[in-house]
């Protein structure tokens, strides 16, 4: 017996999760997520976190990026987050996760992206194809060489192939009042029921759309009007509610869940706040900061799935400073992005200028 190195352990690590070519911590930690799907599944998204964050704790792991890994799995489609069924353990919670299968989605010039867990292995690619695969962020792609017919040989390894529409899972274009008034319907349609429940917080439109963490508050006895909430349950994650209030005590309350297109009831309650905004007048902004090498978008708020994937298509996805998180991409994708972000979530573009 022997003591070794973190080096060495992050090497042994990642060839017993299959991450070929890489000792990275975090490339590390999306194998051993994908694997944790597969063996926990049905289960929580903090079961999985946990069962990944505490062996890796030790070689550096921090559990806060852990959970955005995890995050970026879900968004991407290596995991699905789906309602508890009948078939799922008693003490499931009510939203679990499962692992995607293996499964691909063709792009126009060619290049596939693989997507879904492939069991207890690390790839359901064979060798000579998954050493080709590269890795940015999330996306894990696979370009085809001359008089190669990837897609074809894919479905023979029993890959299913998505197409760009499917895996994307727009919603319908609608102005911001009319998806508003959807959701006000829906909930007018709710039994009146007015209980003071604890440990709600709202998402409160007054303050300012520039500081996401800022806006959530607890209710107080003059709050009145319709929010989007979180509220706690007895088990589990803590529930995104449309809730309308009357002194402070709720009213009525819609519980959002995941909708035919498969948006989560984050990506659900996200894209309402934005309409609320649009709305009223302040609509959620991006700032662009351009350069000889392209641009930026940043953030400022959360964006659902189907806004993230589609800029995972063209860009990349990073941290950065004054904002919740930034998109790197050509300049030539600008102004479709753009088109994009104004039609499905009312945003705003603010031009700061050239990046320094």
């Amino acid at each position: 017996m022997r003591g070794v190195s973190r080096d060495e352990a992050l090497k042994i690590t990642a060839e017993s999760l299959g991450v070929t070519g890489s000792d990275d911590l975090h490339a590390i930690t999306k194998g051993a997520l994908r694997r944790a799907l597969f063996a926990l599944a049905p289960t929580s998204q903090a079961d999985v976190v946990r069962s990944v964050f505490e062996p890796l704790a030790p070689l550096g792991a921090d559990r806060e990026w852990v959970e955005e890994a995890l995050e970026d799995l879900v968004v991407y489609g290596d995991a699905l987050e789906m309602r508890k069924s009948r078939d799922d353990p008693w003490d499931a919670p009510g939203i679990v996760l499962r692992p995607a299968p293996p499964s691909f989605v063709e792009r126009d010039d060619g290049t596939l992206m693989i997507l879904g867990v492939a069991g207890e292995l690390p790839t359901a690619l064979p060798a000579e194809l998954d050493n080709r695969v590269t890795s940015h962020g999330p996306v894990r792609t696979l370009s085809a060489q001359k008089s190669e017919n990837l897609a074809s040989y894919l479905k023979l390894l029993g890959f299913v192939q998505l197409s760009e529409q499917a895996w994307l899972c727009l919603p319908t274009a609608e102005t911001a009042s009319t998806h508003c008034q959807r959701w006000e319907d829906a909930l007018h349609d709710v039994d009146v029921s007015q209980t003071d429940v604890e440990g709600i917080e709202i998402l409160d439109p007054a303050k300012p759309v520039s500081y996401y963490r800022g806006r959530w508050r607890t209710p107080t006895r003059d709050t009145n009007g319709t929010f989007v909430a979180r509220r706690p349950q007895l088990y589990g994650a803590r529930l995104w509610s449309l809730l309308e209030l009357r002194d402070g005590l709720c009213y009525r309350v819609l519980d959002l869940y995941g909708d035919e297109n498969r948006q989560r009831p984050c990506d659900l309650a996200w894209r309402l706040q934005a309409a609320k905004d649009a709305v009223a007048g302040k609509p959620q902004e991006i700032r662009i900061c351009e350069s000889s090498d392209g641009c930026t978008l940043d953030f400022f708020g959360p964006i659902p799935a189907f806004a993230e994937r589609r800029l995972l298509l063209v860009g990349t996805k990073r941290k950065a400073e004054n904002c919740l998180f930034s998109f790197s991409l050509e300049a030539a994708q600008l102004k479709d992005e753009i088109a994009a972000l104004e039609r499905y979530l009312w945003m705003r573009p603010v031009h700061q200028g050239e990046c320094g």
